[in-house]
């Protein structure tokens, strides 16, 4: 069995709620857990859950649990980029973060645009089972949720990408004519 080296780690008293670490290993990857950290934008906090206010980096549209896991689905069969998606079970929400310049209006029934300086709980990258604030969907440095997907999957609408089967059309033939009259 390998001897694992213990890896020097700040200690969470030596850590200010501002104060990110980086990675253990140069590549910035955690052998552990599979993860790349180079793909993660630097506000995903990698040591414990952080809150982050809304309307500084994203905008937050909270949905309830079943909804939330609902729409997921949704997006995922429709084929679209699918950005980050916090999932609190027992708080009974699902938080999907949509990127600022994206987003102008919101009104989807039962759900909620946060408002900007509300406090999102942002959980690190490791966090991704359980009942409490985890990931369903890791933030990437580019890309999101479109909020046009978002409502679509929310409200049941088939994505633009998607058309709907149209009703067999039904042509009558119509009798050849006969070259005059009939005797």
């Amino acid at each position: 069995m390998k001897k694992r080296t213990p890896v020097a780690r700040p200690r969470p008293s030596d850590l200010d709620d501002d104060d990110w670490y980086e990675p253990d290993w140069p590549d910035g990857s955690s052998h552990a857990h599979g993860l790349n950290f180079l793909n993660l934008p630097g506000w995903v906090p990698l040591d414990r859950v952080r809150s982050i206010a809304a309307g500084d980096r994203w905008h937050a549209i909270r949905v309830p649990y079943d909804d939330g896991r609902c729409a997921l689905r949704a997006l995922q069969s429709y084929d679209v980029r699918i950005g980050p998606v916090i999932a609190n079970e027992l708080a009974g929400h699902v938080t999907f973060l949509i990127e600022l310049h994206l987003l102008t209006v919101w009104n989807v029934h039962g759900t909620r645009l946060l408002r900007p300086g509300t406090m999102v709980e942002i959980p690190p990258p490791t966090t991704t089972h359980g009942k409490d604030v985890r990931w369903l969907v890791l933030p990437e440095k580019d890309g999101g949720t479109h909020p046009r997907d978002l409502k679509r999957a929310l409200t049941g609408a088939p994505p633009a990408t998607v058309r709907l089967p149209q009703p067999a059309r039904t042509t009558r033939r119509r009798a050849p004519r006969s070259a005059g009259p009939r005797s």
